[in-house]
Parts: structure tokens; sequence; C-alpha cells
């Protein structure tokens, strides 16, 4: 995912300590668990799947997304990366309805 790769250049350094990032690396791992889940499904199920727990985590990212958006410089790595997010609105809607659509498997690739 490319919001991934961004927001991974900037790693906490203390081991016990969470980073800014780590939060919505957890939840977007999340997403991944739940996509995984739900490969083999069809497209009905992957739709009720993701309109039940994939919404919920998406929720989370983009309330998280929303906050820092306004305290990062948009040059940032950080700042590019929450630009990101923001553009992939349509995506990520486009994802939750339709049980058929892989695309957080599209954006992966674009590493």
């Amino acid at each position: 995912m490319r919001v991934v790769s961004l927001l991974r250049r900037k790693p906490c350094k203390e081991k016990n300590k969470t980073g800014k990032v780590d939060v919505v690396l957890n939840l977007i791992g999340k997403l991944y668990g739940i996509e995984a889940t739900v490969k083999p499904k069809n497209a009905d199920k992957k739709h009720q799947v993701r309109q039940e727990k994939s919404a919920v985590v998406f929720d989370k990212i983009n309330t998280w997304a929303v906050n820092k958006t306004a305290k990062k410089p948009p040059k940032s790595k950080l700042g590019e990366a929450l630009t990101y997010w923001h553009n992939q609105a349509h995506k990520r809607e486009s994802y939750l309805k339709d049980g058929g659509s892989t695309w957080i498997i599209i954006v992966q690739s674009e590493q």
C-alpha cells in the first residue's frame, strides 16, 4: 500500500514507545487481516464483511488522518501520505460498496 510505504519511512526509534503512525499501521494491518479472511468468499459475503468490519477500521483511519492533516506540513513524508489518503476517498468508497472490488490489493502493488 502506498500509504503504508510512506508512513513506514519514519519508524519509531524506541522499542517501548508508540510512534505517531503505529496506531494507523496496526489499523491497516487489521484491514489486510479482514481481506485475507474474505478472499475465498463470494462478492456478496465480501461486501457484508467489509460493511461490518472494514468500514469501522476505515472510519478510525480517516479520523486519525483528519486529526493529523492539520498538524503536518503537506511536503513532509507523513503529509504526502495523508494527502494521498484523502485523495483516494472515492476508491475507499468503491471498495466498501463493491464486494468484487480489489482496491486494497491494487494499491499494494503501487509501492
